[in-house]
């Protein structure tokens, strides 16, 4: 985590299907300090001021559209090809994988991230998002209803108490998860309640 917090209420995703993207935009403020002053325009340890804040939200709304584009077209952040997905579809963790195996850690090293179904096994799915916070890493997790994935959010860090800090794009903030509210589908992120894939480095 960088030393300064993140301004997250100014982190909300700009449409209705960029919350992937924005995840991963985040994901890459909070390891990257280049990129991270580059979305910033500046630092967060100076004094906060409205057009600064104004701008940097205007730079998150253009970086997040653009990520969309890039993790959903021909090629990966890698350049590697990729199977290309509609945007109206939002983003799918195989994509989400990838972009964060591309994405430095707050250690300034990469780590290798697969996607798993969570719904097979839910106690499985929050140790594997536990251990990787523990570590320092960030994950992604699709939350939906019962029948589909409807959202994308991103596991931050673990606290001190085994819960999940976990950043809500549609909404700019952190939300804490417990392992009873995931384990019992009362995830509760931006009105969704079902964990449905998690993605995390691999061990």
């Amino acid at each position: 985590m960088p030393e300064a917090p993140a301004p997250w209420q100014l982190f909300v995703q700009p449409d209705q299907r960029s919350c992937g993207a924005a995840a991963m935009v985040v994901a890459r403020f909070l390891g990257d300090p280049e990129y991270r002053t580059l979305l910033e325009g500046g630092s967060l340890t100076s004094p906060r001021t409205l057009a600064g804040d104004t701008a940097l939200s205007e730079r998150f709304k253009t970086e997040t559209l653009a990520m969309h584009q890039r993790i959903t077209g021909l090629a990966d952040v890698s350049g590697k090809p990729q199977i290309p997905w509609p945007r109206k579809f939002g983003t799918p963790p195989w994509s989400v994988a990838r972009q964060l195996s591309g994405t430095v850690g707050a250690d300034g090293t990469r780590a290798t991230y697969s996607w798993h179904l969570a719904r097979t096994s839910l106690p499985g799915a929050y140790q594997r998002l536990l251990d990787a916070s523990r570590s320092g890493r960030v994950s992604a997790i699709y939350v939906g209803t019962t029948c589909v994935p409807r959202h994308v959010a991103l596991v931050v860090q673990a606290t001190a108490r085994g819960t999940l800090d976990v950043y809500d794009p549609a909404r700019g903030r952190l939300d804490e998860l417990d392992r009873l509210a995931f384990l019992g589908n009362r995830v509760e992120i931006a009105g969704w309640d079902v964990a449905w894939f998690v993605v995390t480095p691999e061990p």
